[in-house]
């Protein structure tokens, strides 16, 4: 299985699942946000929890693919974790 740094881990989170949830949940598009205007679609409660899943799906999908290399690295005795 391929190794993933943690620090691109931290980069996917910060450059695309942050800004993902601002655009979907935060950000108003003609005085509607986009969850609302899913919601219109599908329903209020199903698009919240349609995105709610596809949101917690996306942050863990880099533990299901990859194995991430500095976690193998922590070195118990001296105390340090990842530096």
């Amino acid at each position: 299985m391929d190794c993933l740094d943690i620090n691109y881990y931290f980069l996917y989170i910060l450059l695309f699942l942050f800004p993902l949830l601002y655009v979907v949940v935060l950000r108003q598009t003609n005085k509607k946000k986009l969850i609302e205007l899913l919601g219109e679609s599908v329903g209020e409660n199903t698009a919240r929890i349609l995105f709610f899943i596809v949101f917690i799906l996306l942050w863990i999908l880099p533990y299901i693919v990859f194995e991430f290399c500095d976690l193998q690295q922590i070195d118990k005795s001296s105390g340090r974790f990842f530096w």
